[in-house]
């Protein structure tokens, strides 16, 4: 893979950083990856070799490129952190993803720095960000270095995937606006980043959640770091549930360079995110998880993810109380499609299993009773097949 021709392109008042991907060893299309922001912050916006390459490298291994070429000069902690996470992805998804060499020239892309750099967050306006936003403001004063000034919300990778329709950024907009409010509050600058990235290299959604959310993420960081010196990338998981994905305490500090430090969130669960995150009415009531991106509503109320989310504010007792979720109950089917989207068993015992005394104590007994069903031996076992035998054990069982 070769990334080159960076360059700033003008279209109208906004102004895009662009470089050229080009395949060498499978037969695909050339295409031009871009970042902008909005006219606001487009002065922050750098022209860093050292974004081009976390953004491509992974995508370079799970297409069977044998090298990539980065047009630029590359940070040298950069690139000993990915050659980190290359061992680490072939160790978590097989030992045919190869070891990547990275090469690349001595251009130089000069950045000038604001006198004082900001720490961010990445932030959608879903519980894992928001958390982290408030979180940080229990844990730091102002005049600390970690304190997070700047928020970036992006176009491009839960929404507006691949078009840009006017539906599209119509979803962008609302989803903006609802973050604003909270951004505002807590008194953080809300940066708008749009990119093609996801769909260019290779987004598809295996690809994405298990591989590459996380280094798109400290992409689009590094094409800020004028403004930046840190930014925060909140957690997906609690503990228990660790596992190998795209963004993970084991991968995320290794996309961190001289220039810009990526900091992977405290663990935690749902359950103690959306406790915290309730003593917050604004951010409560504009809580956007769902990633259907309905035309309509916030949070469709009907999609697995959903489901988590409101069965979790059921067992808080304040589901009744969200404007962010309007349908205030949740069908059986709908939780038990939810709890087999996540068949691991460590997903079931966090997301749901804990939650049972609790429901209990709200008086939501029979979806309390549901999941002490789903824990009996046979849907383990169900889950269990789905996870790991893609159904193969019922195949011989039958």
């Amino acid at each position: 893979m070769r990334i080159e021709n960076l360059r700033k392109i003008k279209e109208d008042t906004i102004e895009k950083a662009v470089a050229t991907v080009i395949y060498e060893d499978i037969d695909r299309a050339p295409a031009d990856v871009y970042f902008y922001t909005s006219e606001a912050y487009s002065q922050f916006l750098n022209l860093n070799p050292d974004a081009c390459l976390v953004a491509g490298y992974l995508t370079a291994i799970f297409v069977g490129e044998k090298r990539i070429w980065i047009d630029g000069q590359v940070d040298d902690q950069l690139k000993k952190g990915l050659v980190h996470n290359m061992k680490t992805f072939r160790q978590w998804y097989g030992r045919k993803y190869q070891i990547l060499e990275i090469e690349s020239n001595d251009k130089v892309f000069p950045i000038k720095k604001q006198n004082r750099l900001n720490s961010g967050l990445f932030f959608s306006g879903g519980v894992d960000s928001i958390y982290s936003l408030q979180n940080n403001r229990l844990k730091y004063q102002p005049d600390h270095p970690l304190y997070i000034n700047d928020c970036l919300m992006i176009d491009g990778f839960d929404m507006n995937q691949s078009s840009e329709s006017t539906n599209d950024q119509q979803i962008f907009k609302r989803a903006l606006k609802g973050a604003q409010q909270i951004t505002d509050e807590a008194k953080v600058n809300l940066i708008p980043v749009y990119t093609n990235l996801r769909h260019h290299f290779y987004g598809d959604d295996y690809f994405w959640g298990n591989w590459q959310h996380g280094s798109a993420l400290a992409a689009i960081g590094h094409c800020f770091t004028s403004r930046l010196n840190s930014i925060f990338i909140a957690s997906s998981h609690a503990p228990a549930m660790l596992e190998p994905w795209g963004s993970h305490p084991l991968i995320d500090r290794y996309h961190s360079s001289h220039d810009l430090t990526l900091i992977h969130d405290d663990l935690c669960s749902t359950f103690k995110k959306l406790e915290l995150i309730s003593t917050w009415e604004t951010a409560f009531q504009n809580i956007r998880s769902c990633y259907l991106n309905n035309q309509t509503k916030l949070n469709c109320c009907t999609c697995e993810k959903c489901a988590r989310i409101m069965v979790t504010l059921m067992a808080l007792g304040i589901l009744d109380k969200s404007q962010a979720f309007p349908i205030h109950q949740i069908s059986p089917s709908l939780l038990k499609e939810s709890i087999l989207k996540h068949p691991k068993e460590s997903h079931f015992d966090v997301n749901f299993l804990q939650l049972v005394p609790y429901l209990k104590k709200h008086g939501y007994l029979d979806i309390a009773n549901l999941i002490l069903k789903e824990n009996r031996i046979k849907s383990k076992i169900q889950r269990f097949d789905k996870c790991y035998t893609q159904g193969k054990l019922k195949k011989i069982i039958r």
